[in-house]
């Protein structure tokens, strides 16, 4: 039985905030106190895999639409940590269309069955018509394939990770756009967005990624790798979207990456926290993942682990930028 759970809140100055200590394992970055959100979020549960929906309007900060198969309950184990692989995301609405009334125009869905898992990211192309709308149906036509394929019963993990598979899903994405665009009468470039899919389990993840935006990962218990970097383009301030002419081509393919305990996917509004550019090349910054990541290795609830990661995006990245901003990541 599916349940689904929509739930809206708009921050007030009264909230209760609390001061974030680095020794009790929160947020924190560059040795600097982080204030955090304390807010109780709603979740749902019943009883198989879960998918978790997390996009934002104008009309307030965060609005999540849950669906789940699963009670998050039952992803803690008796010690008091999540039972791995488990996945963390939130999404915030950017100061900039906050100010000029425009939706978040970020959007990403995931989904995960066992070791399994797919998290799909996905930011509207700024000065489209209907980029916010092309963010989320895409991530959400890809998410929704794979959950058939999880209740099919015949799906096995070593075709899960194979690439045919990604390639598949990144298809999906991609025609759903068009078929939306032909319904409503529309250039498919009305809708264009970016994409960012993540697909694989404990053992091997693959990447399809095409836009800005990136992907980056701890490997080896030590070692942090920008798997996914925000696509080189012919011209400052343009991005390859997933509706472009040609666009199997710009796609950036990263299959079999072993060895992983934590890996994220993020939108633009997060490169400049996130990511160190040098002669035009990016690398990952270091003060900022080594904690991040430390967090979630030791997260024991996982709606506090979106609560301080909602609150991350809109009290520290919100210095560095004024976009929206989507963040998730997954603990294997």
């Amino acid at each position: 039985m599916s349940v689904n759970n929509n739930h809206s809140h708009q921050p007030s100055s009264s909230e209760s905030l609390k001061k974030i200590n680095p020794n009790k394992s929160d947020l924190d970055f560059n040795q600097n106190e982080v204030e955090l959100n304390t807010k109780d979020h709603t979740t749902s549960d019943s009883d198989t895999h879960c998918t978790i929906r997390i996009n934002t309007n104008k009309q307030s900060l965060i609005t999540s639409n849950i669906e789940a198969n699963h009670s998050l309950e039952s992803q803690i184990q008796r010690e008091g940590l999540l039972t791995k692989p488990f996945i963390v995301g939130a999404s915030v609405i950017g100061s900039s269309h906050l100010k000029s009334g425009q939706p978040c125009e970020d959007a990403f869905s995931y989904t995960q069955n066992g070791n399994m898992f797919a998290i799909a990211v996905s930011d509207g192309v700024g000065n489209t018509k209907f980029g916010g709308i092309g963010s989320n149906e895409c991530v959400i036509s890809i998410i929704d394939k794979v959950n058939q394929y999880f209740e099919s019963h015949k799906f096995s993990e070593k075709k899960f990770s194979s690439k045919c598979f990604i390639v598949k899903l990144v298809r999906v994405g991609r025609n759903s756009l068009q078929l939306l665009a032909n319904n409503n009468g529309c250039s498919i470039n009305e809708y264009a967005c970016t994409l960012i899919l993540v697909i694989g389990t404990k053992e091997s993840i693959n990447v399809a990624h095409i836009g800005d935006g990136g992907v980056v990962a701890k490997r080896n218990g030590i070692h942090l790798e920008l798997i996914s970097a925000p696509n080189a383009t012919e011209y400052a301030n343009t991005v390859y979207p997933i509706t472009m002419k040609g666009w199997e081509k710009k796609i950036q393919y990263s299959f079999n990456v072993k060895n992983v305990n934590c890996i994220s996917a993020f939108t633009d509004g997060c490169q400049s926290m996130t990511l160190k550019k040098k002669n035009n090349k990016y690398s990952v910054f270091s003060n900022f993942y080594n904690p991040f990541f430390e967090y979630f290795e030791k997260l024991t609830v996982l709606e506090k682990g979106i609560r301080d990661l909602t609150e991350l995006l809109k009290l520290k990245l919100s210095n560095y930028s004024d976009d929206d901003k989507t963040f998730v990541t997954v603990v294997l």
